[in-house]
């Protein structure tokens, strides 16, 4: 078989690139070497970036690196958890030294993460001999079982004892990818020699420089995986080789790093009855049973034109390859014409949308199938074995020539490429771009996209590229410069909050360790001015709670509410444009309308006439969700929310209860809101005579936030939702039943599964059910009841960081 991808283009602009990685396939593959000498066994570094396949809850599985027959190992252990155990030690003795879990659940399989562990033996401190960082940072030990013993030897670096990367002898094989693999001997390195945070607050990779940093030692390695005929080839001039076992070629991959390409998303696994489907290859390949299909780990944006391939290994009864919008639809219950499915079917018919129609060629196992999606003219195509099957031209443009499907496609959202069946066996091997082998069964052809990127089996159409972080549109907005949460503890005086990247407009602050009313501010209304979402209370005038917006924060005096000693708060901030000025695009002028935007949000104060009228909100688009409440007296929260129901406009939310939603023209006028302003009826909560009012108006920017809806399962392996960045914020609120408006953020814990939460509508203290995953590409759920029932979900969801920049957690 031919050497795959050696020579291919860069696939990341700007900055340090890694250009391969490894897949290791969790059944048989592992790189072994036994040193020829001894080198340092107390005082050690190990850095290397990790893409998970597997998210189980192996217990003896998905060890990184490993020394000694039942030795000292890192490994993903006991549900998701990293753990590094020892077994013995000096004399090689039968005994647990020590046994260490970090917390957060490790199962993101979205994207990369760095990991650095580093081994210091000397310390006197006991905490401080093992300490792990993940994407720069250290995370807390979760428990200890039994010490490791000052200036312990290590089994590491010792003559009598195999290394294994990706194994523990002959079981525990890691499922996944592995980059950029360095080995110090007898040093310490910090993480900040392997990587750098860079502008959009991703951890991102950085050349490792021996004249900078220390030198590999006697047993140190780096592995760079660019020699896909050796990846156990040591790059560090050290010559320290390891032997390839289970390898072929076509485990050499282009997804790295620094060019992250979408697999089958094991977070999105979808069954039905007896329906039950597993992942191999690194995520590639799809097994599917009965009633069951997958999503891909990254959605098709919403603009350009995008190319990816799918071996059809094994054709079941009912079996179709295509698209699916993102809003929860199920692919795998059975219908192969479900709304927001558009799919080729094996008898050839293209099926979607809840009809069939003749379309193209039937396909059985072993063909290849092409997907070509233009997204600016909303055309489908498809392609078998590289022929466009119904004539098609995937490069027609605006004619739309030969398209399995055209009309339909703008009705849902953001699309995920999909495969599902019904009856049957189903096997789909996916290509993003990163393998044209499909895992071996094929002969890799190396052909790429307009932009030198990619390793497809056939050339995608002209003006087509692959899904891959690279190949993203370009994110117009930083999250941390217009988006951020900050935690504090209160001391009763007056305290400044310094750590945000701009200067809030809008400060949402919640005590999160007693039971307190939620406390708004903002710049509009007035820096002292205070709402509480908990309550229909009219606003209050307060000049010891917020007092002054910073450039890089804000100034909180002594009340109780917002500073007392010794409590916990949060606060959630948002950029607007100052105290803004009268907006007169509607038939009420607002008093002021501060607007950002770019990141979709402003803030209008207005005065309400008692009839249908309209408000000018200042942004570029139709806003999505809108918040307002009454200032001058004690009506509730009106929400709309754009996916609240088929005709958002005439049902209205509040946020001060837990009520499902409900129809009403007198909140919005059943009007939608438009580009230039939203409407109002004569509801005393959103437009009373001379009554004052503050509208908060959102909508989503890509890589920035997400208005949208989902549909929750009821299951413990909850719905995953993607949003297409690393969610920072998260709102959440059930529909069609009385529940709770939940608020999840990433700073408070911050590690998956223990993402604490907070009710918008209650004055109820931070409780720490584990709820949800904050993950690379959006969140997952994680229990049977709110926000996971069996219902429509709403939510807001704001970036931390953007899915192009993301790394996994």
């Amino acid at each position: 078989m031919p050497v795959l991808n050696t020579g291919l283009a860069k696939t990341s602009a700007g900055g340090y690139t890694i250009d391969y990685s490894c897949r290791f396939n969790g059944t048989d593959t592992m790189l072994e070497r036994t040193p020829s000498s001894t080198g340092n066994r107390r005082m050690l570094t190990f850095s290397a970036w990790i893409k998970q396949g597997d998210v189980g809850t192996t217990i003896n599985g998905n060890y990184i690196f490993a020394a000694g027959v039942n030795g000292d190992g890192f490994v993903y252990q006991s549900g998701q958890l990293f753990r590094n155990q020892g077994y013995g030690g000096s004399a090689g003795a039968d005994t647990w030294w020590g046994t260490k879990d970090w917390e957060g659940f490790q199962r993101d399989a979205g994207g990369w993460k760095h990991i650095v562990l580093r081994f210091d033996t000397e310390q006197d401190a006991e905490e401080d001999r093992i300490r792990l960082f993940i994407n720069g940072v250290e995370p807390p030990l979760e428990y200890i079982y039994h010490l490791c013993a000052e200036d312990y030897d290590l089994r590491y670096n010792h003559t009598a004892d195999a290394h294994w990367i990706g194994a523990m002898y002959t079981w525990g094989f890691f499922d996944g990818y592995m980059a950029e693999v360095h080995w110090i001997d007898g040093a310490i390195v910090s993480p900040n020699a392997f990587g750098e945070f860079g502008d959009y607050g991703e951890w991102k990779p950085k050349e490792y420089v021996v004249d900078d940093y220390a030198a590999y030692g006697t047993n140190g390695f780096y592995l760079d995986f660019a020699d896909s005929s050796h990846f156990g080839n040591d790059v560090s001039g050290n010559g320290n080789d390891f032997t390839d076992t289970g390898f072929g070629t076509q485990d050499q991959m282009l997804d790295t790093p620094t060019n992250n390409f979408p697999t089958w998303n094991p977070l999105s696994l979808d069954v039905s009855g007896t329906g039950t489907i597993s992942l191999e290859e690194g995520n590639l390949k799809n097994l599917v049973h009965n009633d069951a299909g997958g999503k891909a780990t990254m959605l098709i944006p919403e603009t350009g034109k995008w190319y990816w391939e799918v071996n059809m290994a094994d054709v079941g009864l009912n079996t179709a390859s295509g698209i699916a919008d993102d809003t929860g639809v199920s692919v795998g219950n059975g219908s192969m014409a479900t709304n927001g499915r558009f799919g080729y079917f094996r008898s050839g018919n293209a099926v979607g949308d809840g009809s069939y129609a003749t379309f193209g060629d039937s396909f059985t196992d072993g063909d290849i199938l092409g997907v070509a999606f233009d997204v600016d003219n909303e055309a489908l195509y498809f392609a078998k074995n590289g022929i466009w099957q119904n004539s098609g031209d995937p490069t027609s443009g605006a004619s739309k020539t030969g398209a399995a499907f055209t009309t339909t496609l703008g009705s849902y959202g953001n699309y995920v490429p999909v495969g599902y069946g019904a009856g049957g066996d189903s096997i789909f091997i996916a290509n993003f771009g990163q393998d044209s082998s499909f895992a071996g069964e094929e002969t890799a052809q190396g052909n790429q996209d307009g932009n030198g990127i990619g390793d497809f089996y056939y050339t995608p159409p002209s003006g087509f590229l692959a899904l891959c972080t690279s190949n993203l549109p370009a994110v117009a907005v930083i999250p941390s410069e217009h988006f951020d949460v900050a935690l504090y503890t209160g001391d009763s005086s007056v305290q400044s909050i310094t750590s945000l990247g701009f200067q809030p407009d809008f400060t949402w602050i919640k005590e999160r360790s007693d039971t307190a009313n939620h406390q708004l501010f903002d710049a509009v209304r007035g820096v002292i001015n205070n709402i509480n979402t908990n309550a229909t209370t009219a606003e209050t005038t307060n000049d010891d709670t917020l007092t002054h917006f910073l450039s890089n924060g804000f100034t909180t005096g002594d009340d109780n509410r917002t500073n007392m000693s010794g409590e916990t708060y949060v606060a959630w901030n948002w950029k607007a444009n100052g105290a803004g000025s009268s907006n007169e695009n509607g038939s009420i002028n607002t008093t002021a309308t501060s607007a950002n935007v770019d990141a979709g949000f402003s803030i209008s104060t207005y005065t309400g006439t008692g009839s249908a009228a309209t408000i000018g909100h200042g942004l570029s688009k139709a806003p999505e969700m809108i918040i307002v409440k009454e200032r001058s007296g004690s009506e509730s929260w009106g929400v709309y929310h754009a996916s609240n129901t088929a005709a958002p406009e005439t049902e209205r939310l509040l946020l001060n209860t837990d009520y499902a939603t409900s129809d009403s023209i007198n909140y919005w006028s059943d009007t939608a809101p438009t580009a230039d302003v939203f409407t109002v009826h004569d509801n005393a909560a959103t437009n009373g005579t001379d009554a004052t009012y503050v509208a908060y108006c959102f909508h989503s920017v890509d890589g920035f936030s997400k208005v949208g809806s989902y549909e929750g399962n009821g299951a413990a392996d909850g719905t995953f939702i993607y949003t297409g960045f690393r969610p920072a914020f998260v709102l959440i609120k059930s529909a069609d039943s009385t529940s709770d408006w939940m608020i999840f953020d990433s700073k408070r814990e911050g590690y998956n599964v223990d993402n604490n939460v907070l009710l918008a509508n209650t004055t109820a203290v931070e409780t720490t059910t584990n709820y949800v995953d904050l993950l690379s590409n959006g969140f997952k759920c994680r229990i049977t009841t709110d926000p996971n029932v069996a219902e429509t979900y709403i939510y807001y969801a704001i970036a931390e960081t953007p899915f192009r920049y993301a790394n996994a957690r």
